[in-house]
């Protein structure tokens, strides 16, 4: 058990933070050394007793700060994990930070990158396009590089936007006015390349299910293409009216545009092209987003930030969420990991055949009696001694020994969480011949 025993523990840790009162010390002034009763094994703190060797009982209040501050000590020694990585264009290089916008190690995550213009995250992979050399290299999410070109056949120079969907990754190349398809898994191309061409300055780009976005800086304008075949996607209007769009990110029927020239994030229908709200968010001058759990993140390279918003309202939940990068451009963030919740176990049932009251002369008594099948285990006790496992479980046998005169005999089961069942009492009475 955890805290058997916590004494040395608390000292050692809690650093005299805990109230302490006299009546919880030793002779010697220390904490006298505390030991779990065996009487209950519910797992909750309430149902525990304590003793130590000069106090019946510890307070609750003490317990639970003890193991709150052990939790927190642990939770402190354990390292922090990446979740934001953002493409800084100025400083040729990604950095990462936790969601909190905690920096990840001292400096760069990856350097030595050439004008770093797109990355998306892929299972734990980073995929960065480097505009200035012309390739698309594949990182792990610790930095350890994979390959300086992972992409076949590589893409001619002008890599900028790049996403992926889980098995597909899609590349904008801004000088070619291209956008080619690859197999997330091996780097190969789909199809015959490229999937999208005759684009009028295409910069970046963003996929939902099969309909590709592409930001097309040229005619200040966002489209709409089928991610298989590259047709024209019925039903959704070319988005129009931008000064000089640059990043694109699309959330359930929703797509957010940055105008890096108006200073604005826009807000669109997805499947329609309609506006929702085209003044959404300013940031001066917003460049990549990304939209994870309900928050828009905003790489804002005038300002050296990324920045967080609701991305139902657009309330600024931090502006400055990371600030003092070398012109940001791009961004990637690590989805929640999904919370898995087991049902709990079914409670246990017992039942004790025969009578419930009744007198023996014998020192010894032999019960039997039921249980559930959710039943793990049946245990009895006689009085205020321990409990002892029965003999089987679903029809189950015990003898229990008495003591003269008025004995309570306790019957329960514990299921696969270890819970017990409701108890049930045989009150059995042995009468010695005077």
């Amino acid at each position: 058990m955890l805290l058997t025993p916590i004494n040395g523990i608390i000292g050692k840790h809690i650093c005299g933070k805990l109230p302490v009162s006299p009546k919880n010390l030793d002779g010697k002034g220390q904490i006298g050394p505390l030991y779990p009763a065996t009487d209950s094994i519910r797992p909750s703190l309430s149902s525990l007793r304590w003793r130590d060797q000069s106090v019946s009982r510890i307070p609750n209040q003490f317990m639970r700060a003890a193991l709150l501050a052990l939790l927190l000590f642990a939770a402190a020694r354990l390292p922090a994990t990446a979740e934001l990585y953002v493409a800084c264009h100025g400083s040729d290089s990604v950095k990462a930070f936790t969601k909190n916008g905690v920096p990840i190690g001292s400096g760069d995550l990856i350097g030595a990158l050439d004008n770093p213009s797109g990355i998306t995250l892929e299972g734990a992979r980073l995929f960065i396009t480097n505009n200035g050399s012309g390739n698309v290299s594949a990182y792990s999410t610790s930095g350890t590089l994979i390959a300086v070109s992972y992409f076949l056949p590589a893409p001619p120079p002008g890599v900028y936007g790049i996403t992926s969907d889980g098995s597909r990754v899609f590349i904008v190349n801004l000088t070619q006015g291209t956008v080619t398809a690859h197999s997330a898994s091996t780097g190969n191309a789909i199809g015959t390349p490229p999937l999208l061409s005759g684009l009028a300055g295409p910069r970046g780009v963003a996929v939902s299910g099969n309909t590709l976005y592409v930001v097309t800086t040229d005619t200040d304008s966002v489209i709409a293409r089928d991610a298989t075949t590259g047709a024209v996607v019925a039903g959704f209007t070319t988005i129009t009216g931008f000064t000089e769009p640059r990043g694109i990110a699309v959330s359930g029927n929703r797509l957010y545009v940055s105008d890096f020239g108006s200073g604005w994030v826009g807000v669109y229908n997805a499947t329609t092209g309609a506006a929702i709200n085209a003044n959404f968010i300013n940031t001066g001058s917003p460049l990549g987003l990304k939209v994870v759990d309900n928050r828009l993140y905003v790489a804002t390279p005038g300002a050296g930030t990324v920045g967080v918003y609701d991305a139902t309202t657009g309330a600024t939940i931090n502006a400055a969420l990371v600030s003092g990068l070398n012109n940001p451009y791009d961004i990637a963030v690590a989805p929640a990991p999904p919370i898995v919740s087991n049902p709990p176990a079914a409670l246990s049932r017992v039942t004790v055949g025969g009578k419930k009251s009744f007198k023996v002369s014998r020192p010894t008594t032999p019960l039997k009696g039921s249980a559930n099948a959710a039943t793990a285990r049946v245990e009895l006790k006689v009085g205020r001694k321990p409990y002892r496992s029965a003999r089987g479980v679903q029809r189950w046998r015990f003898t229990a020994r008495l003591s003269k005169g008025r004995n309570v005999i306790t019957a329960r089961g514990l299921n696969a969480d270890g819970l017990p069942s409701p108890l049930v009492r045989v009150r059995v009475t042995r009468v010695t011949r005077g």
